[in-house]
C-alpha cells in the first residue's frame, strides 16, 4: 500500500559550488562604468514617487478614499469562506489532504475551530475608520489564515516541506496598514497592507493615531532611507534593541542635523505605553542604511546582492528568507524601485514582452540582443529572476541570472535538484552536471520587462489582493 505522505520525496542538490558565486566575478569592478546609473535619473525619479505614494500617498493602507475603495470592491468576506474552503480536508482525497509538521493529516475540527475564530459577519461590508490606520512594529509572518500552524500538501512533489500553504508573505517594520477586523480571540488580525490583504498577529502593529501619520509622512517624504544590510540591529538611545532590519526595509530619516557622514538617524515605530505608535531615534551606519534613491551602478548592484547572496530560500518570507519575488522586491528597493510582491505582478511593472512561443534557442538570442542588465526581469511562470549579462565562463558563452531559487525539477517531474538559496546561476540549454534538469529556458513562460523603460501608465502598481 502507498503511503499517504511523502515527505521525503526524491531530490538531490545541484553542485552550484560549480559556478562561481563570488559577486566581482560577474560584477567586475574595473568595469568602465562600474560606479554610474545604468538607468535615467528621470525615470527614477518615477520610481521614487510611486514608492512613496504606495506606502503614504494616495495608494497608501493610510488613505481614506484608497481603503475605500478597497473595502467596498474586494469580497473580504467570500475571500475568507473560500481560503476556509480550500484548506479544510473535508472530502478531500488522500492526495489532496493537508498535513501538518507532525506529518498527520489535520482533522475537520482544526479548520472548524480557525472558521469559529473569524468574525465572518464583520467582513460583509466593512465601514472605513481612520481609527484602524496602523503600522507594524515588528517583522511579522503574513498568514492566509489566522493561525501559525503550517499547512503542507506533501504527497505531491513541490507541495511538502518547505512550501507551507498558510504562509502569505513577510511584512516589515514600519509597514504602513489598516486593520480590517479581529479575529474573537484577538490575536491576529485581517490588515491591507500595500501589497495585499491577509493576518498578521495583532500583537506586530500600533494603531497610528492622526499626529503620529502626518509626523511619518512628513518625515517620509523629506527624506526616506532603505536598510542594505540584512539584519541590521536597530537599537535605540537607551540601548534597546527594537528589532532587526531586513534589506527591503525602510524608515523616514530623522533629524538629519545631529547626523554624522559616516550614520544615518531613523525613525522607527514603537507602541507606547497606551499602544498606540509612536517612535524612537535608532542610530545605524552608513553600510546599513542609505538614502533612497540609490544610484543603479554596478558597484551598489555588487553591494546588496552580497548582503543577500547565498541566503536561504523562504517560500512566502518564512523565517524572514526570501522566495524568488521577494528577492527581487528586497534588492530593488534601496534603488526607489517598487515591485509588487507576486512574481507574475512583477514582470507587469513596465511594459512586458512576451516570449512564450519562443524556443529555448530564440529565448536566450533574445536576452542577449535585448536584455538590459541588471535592469531586466524574466517571469517564467511561477518564478522570476533578475538577468545581468553575457559572460564567456569556462570556455562557455553564458547569460548570468541573479536569483533566490528553490531547485529545479528534473524530466520526469519526479525529483527536484535543490539549489535553496539566492545565487548567480547561468541560464544554460542543458546543465552538463544533471542533463536530466528541466532547465529554466523550457518552462512555459518566458516574459520579460525591462525596468530602464517606461511607457504611458507605467510603473503600473496593482492594488492590494486578499490571498487565498
Amino acid at each position: 500500500m502507498k503511503p499517504p505522505i511523502l515527505f521525503s520525496a526524491p531530490f538531490r542538490f545541484f553542485p552550484i559550488e560549480r559556478y562561481s558565486q563570488v559577486t566581482s566575478q560577474w560584477i567586475d569592478p574595473n568595469q568602465e562604468g562600474y560606479d554610474q546609473p545604468m538607468m535615467d535619473a528621470k525615470v527614477q525619479k518615477r520610481y521614487v514617487e510611486q514608492l512613496w505614494q504606495r506606502l503614504y500617498g494616495s495608494a497608501s493602507p493610510w488613505h481614506e478614499a484608497y481603503v475605500k475603495a478597497i473595502l467596498q470592491q474586494e469580497a473580504i468576506g467570500s475571500c475568507q469562506e473560500k481560503a476556509l474552503v480550500r484548506f479544510s480536508n473535508h472530502d478531500k482525497s488522500e492526495q489532496d489532504k493537508w498535513y501538518g509538521m507532525n506529518f498527520r493529516p489535520y482533522s475537520i475540527e482544526w479548520i472548524k475551530d480557525i472558521r469559529a475564530n473569524i468574525p465572518l459577519y464583520e467582513l460583509k461590508n466593512p465601514i472605513f475608520q481612520a481609527a484602524h490606520r496602523a503600522i507594524t512594529i515588528q517583522n511579522l509572518a503574513v498568514r492566509i489564515l489566522p493561525s501559525q500552524d503550517v499547512c503542507f500538501r506533501s504527497t505531491i512533489p513541490g507541495h511538502g516541506y518547505p512550501f507551507d500553504r498558510l504562509q502569505a508573505s513577510a511584512v516589515w517594520i514600519g509597514t504602513p496598514l489598516y486593520s480590517i477586523a479581529e479575529t474573537k480571540d484577538k490575536i491576529w488580525s485581517l490588515v491591507i497592507m500595500p501589497d495585499f490583504i491577509a493576518w498578521i498577529p495583532s500583537s506586530g502593529f500600533a494603531y497610528a493615531e492622526d499626529a503620529f501619520i502626518q509626523r511619518w509622512k512628513e518625515a517620509a517624504q523629506n527624506q526616506l532611507a532603505a536598510i542594505i544590510q540584512t539584519q541590521t540591529p536597530l537599537v535605540d538611545t537607551k540601548g534597546r534593541c527594537i528589532a532587526q532590519a531586513y534589506v527591503g526595509s525602510v524608515f523616514p530619516v530623522s533629524t538629519r542635523e545631529h547626523a554624522k557622514a559616516d550614520k544615518l538617524i531613523l525613525n522607527v515605530p514603537i507602541a507606547n505605553e497606551e499602544g498606540k505608535a509612536c517612535s524612537v531615534d535608532v542610530s545605524v551606519s552608513s553600510t546599513q542604511a542609505a538614502c533612497i534613491p540609490i544610484q543603479t551602478s554596478r558597484k551598489n548592484f555588487a553591494k546588496i546582492m552580497d548582503t543577500l547572496k547565498e541566503r536561504d530560500f523562504g517560500w512566502c518570507g518564512t523565517s524572514f528568507y526570501n522566495d524568488c519575488s521577494a528577492e527581487l522586491k528586497s534588492l530593488f528597493l534601496p534603488f526607489g524601485i517598487w515591485l509588487p510582491r507576486h512574481s507574475s505582478d512583477q514582470v507587469e511593472i513596465s511594459e512586458k514582452m512576451d516570449r512564450n512561443g519562443a524556443t529555448p534557442e530564440e529565448r536566450l538570442t533574445y536576452l542577449k540582443d535585448y536584455g538590459d542588465p541588471f535592469l531586466t526581469i524574466v517571469y517564467i511562470g511561477g518564478h522570476v529572476f533578475l538577468y545581468i549579462g553575457h559572460f564567456q565562463y569556462q570556455e562557455m558563452a553564458i547569460a548570468m541570472t541573479y536569483q533566490n531559487i528553490w531547485g529545479m525539477a528534473d524530466l520526469s517531474g519526479d525529483s527536484v535538484s535543490i539549489i535553496g538559496k539566492s545565487v548567480f546561476l547561468p541560464l544554460l540549454l542543458n546543465y552538463p552536471e544533471d542533463p536530466n534538469l528541466k532547465n529554466l529556458l523550457q518552462r512555459p513562460f518566458f516574459q520579460i520587462t525591462h525596468l530602464k523603460h517606461l511607457s504611458e501608465g507605467h510603473p503600473r502598481l496593482k492594488k492590494p489582493y486578499v490571498v487565498v
